[in-house]
């Protein structure tokens, strides 16, 4: 198969306007456009270095032997801990913890600014308990 010799926007695929990614085609036209609407979400995700799995530029508190959450130690609930903060406008105010206990707390954080899905979920509980099971397993 040849090369295209327009993007999907209609855009001509010329010297000036064609860039190489891994022997993909892409047209640099429509990958500024993109880069211009969606600056500020790139430019915060280039400040987190996937590698190093740090932030850029921020001062973290010192990384424990065991998470602050559960006080389990590296190795026994993940492998390495991860560090949770709650506000994106301070993301080097938090906490280090183990995987379960980082899912639990954003399940905290999602909690904290909506109770009502709390007292949803324990309304439908308590309804579901009350009513008889359809087919009851047999032992």
């Amino acid at each position: 198969m040849g090369k295209r010799q327009k993007c999907p926007k209609g855009h001509l695929y010329d010297e000036q306007n064609t860039l190489m990614w891994h022997g993909i085609q892409l047209c640099r036209a429509c990958r500024k456009g993109h880069y211009l609407s969606n600056r500020d979400v790139i430019l915060a995700h280039r400040r987190h270095s996937e590698l190093a799995g740090k932030w850029r530029g921020l001062h973290k508190r010192d990384y424990p032997t065991h998470c602050e959450i559960c006080d389990a130690a590296k190795g026994v609930r993940s492998k390495y801990f991860d560090y949770h903060h709650w506000e994106d406008a301070f993301p080097d105010r938090g906490v280090w913890c183990c995987k379960p206990c980082h899912f639990l707390v954003d399940g905290f954080e999602r909690v904290a600014k909506n109770p009502l899905l709390v007292a949803r979920y324990l309304k439908l509980k308590k309804m579901i308990e009350v009513e008889e099971p359809v087919d009851k397993p047999q032992e």
